[in-house]
Parts: C-alpha cells; structure tokens; sequence
C-alpha cells in the first residue's frame, strides 16, 4: 500500500524554512529591481551595478538554500557579517549605501501599495480579478520608477557624477 499525501488547501501547513525562503526571495525581488535599474542607466562594467548585482545573487542562493538545517542561523550570520564587512570598509560603504537606499525606496512604496490595497479588497475575489492586476501593476511600476528617483539622486552625492568603471 503506498502512502499519498494530500494537501489540505483548508487548512495550509507552512514550515518555518518556507516562510524565510518566502522573505528572501522577497529581498530578492527588491535588489533585483535595482540591479536591473543600475545596469539599464550605468551598464554593465560599473561598481554600482556589480555591488547590486552581488547583494542580488547573495538573496537569491540564501532563499534557495532556506530548506536546508539550521539555514536561519546561518543565513542570519551570513548576511549580517557581509552587510557589516561592506559597510566597514571604507571602499565599499558608499557603493552599499547606493543600493541600499533605492532598494529600500521600492520596499517601502511596495509596503504602502500593499497595505492601501488590503482595506479595498472585495473579500472572495480572485487575486486575477482585473481590479487587483490593474492595481498591482501600477503599484509595481510606481515603486520602479520611486525607487529610480532615488538612484538618480543619491548616486551623484555618493560616488560623484563620473561613471565608476
């Protein structure tokens, strides 16, 4: 006899590794953005775009990595040792504070779109209802183009108008 599982789509079972993969896979998305961003305006040979593009691909292995044991502790550590190495380093603080802030620019608008949208909800409405994709993509788009804005005007005060290639 085998065994099936079933899923109990009433009653959803989350394991902790899923809810951290979820949060970085979330931070994820957000430096995503803005390495598409620093690679569309900067390309691709300048430090801007390598110092976001390195923060990225960290996020995305440790949502990938979030199943394995005791991933927290170490995806924890792991994080928080390389965002203090760069930011002590005085050659790489002013390239992470670049990307941090129009990063967390789109984080904080997404939040905002996210919250303003739970109090208008239909209850029981498909999330593909027209309504909530019309206004999940504007609030996609507004954030990128937020989270642009602050690139364009924090990167001349922090590396300077020339390109840093």
């Amino acid at each position: 006899m085998t065994h099936c599982t079933r899923w109990n789509l009433a009653h959803p079972h989350y394991d902790p590794w899923m809810i951290l993969a979820m949060y970085l896979a979330l931070a994820a998305v957000c430096f995503g953005t803005n390495t598409g961003l620093t690679i569309s305006r900067y390309g691709f040979r300048d430090r801007l775009t390598w110092m976001s593009a390195a923060i990225w691909a960290a996020f995305i292995v440790c949502s990938c990595c979030a199943w394995m044991p005791h991933a927290p502790k170490v995806v924890a550590l792991l994080l928080t040792g390389g965002l203090a190495t760069l930011l002590l380093s005085s050659t790489t603080r002013r390239l992470v504070l670049c990307v941090l802030a129009p990063t967390a620019a789109y984080a904080a608008t997404e939040a905002v779109f996210i919250l303003l949208s739970r109090p208008t909800s239909i209850p029981h409405t498909s999330a593909s209802a027209i309504p909530n994709i019309i206004f999940g993509t504007i609030a996609f788009l507004a954030s990128i183009v937020i989270e642009a804005i602050v690139l364009a005007r924090i990167r001349p005060v922090l590396l300077g108008q020339i390109a840093s290639a």
